[in-house]
C-alpha cells in the first residue's frame, strides 16, 4: 500500500531555481557594497595613518583635547570631519578629534559632524 503525500507545498524545480538565483543576486549585491566599504576604510585608515605629528597635534591642541562630538577627553582619535580628500592632500579644516567610541559610531552610521 502506497502512501499519499501531499506534494503541493514542494516548489517546482523552475521555482526553486528562481528562489536560488534570487538569493546568489542578494549575496553578490552585499557581498560589492561589503568590500566596497573595506576598501573606503583601508583608504582612510591609510591616510589618517600618514598624517604628519605636528598636524595630528594642531587638530588635538584645535579642538582642546576633547571630542568635538560628546566633550570626553580620554582614548582621542583624530578623524576627518567627513570623506578623506580625493587628492590625499589632508588639510586641518579637514580633522577633527573624536573619542574611539564616538569614532567608530560616526562610521557605522555615516554620520558627517
Amino acid at each position: 500500500m502506497q502512501a499519499m503525500v501531499d506534494s503541493s507545498w514542494i516548489p517546482s524545480a523552475v521555482g526553486m531555481i528562481l528562489i536560488a538565483t534570487a538569493i546568489m543576486v542578494l549575496i553578490s549585491r552585499h557581498t560589492a557594497r561589503v568590500r566596497a566599504r573595506v576598501s573606503a576604510d583601508a583608504q582612510r585608515v591609510q591616510l589618517l595613518n600618514d598624517i604628519p605629528s605636528e598636524l595630528r597635534f594642531r587638530v588635538y591642541e584645535r579642538d582642546s583635547y576633547t571630542c568635538q562630538r560628546c566633550g570626553d577627553s580620554r582614548d582621542l582619535l583624530v578623524d576627518f570631519v567627513d570623506d578623506p580628500p580625493a587628492d590625499d592632500q589632508v588639510q586641518l579644516r579637514q580633522l577633527i578629534t573624536r573619542c574611539v567610541r564616538c569614532t567608530a559610531i560616526t562610521r557605522q552610521s555615516g554620520i558627517i559632524d
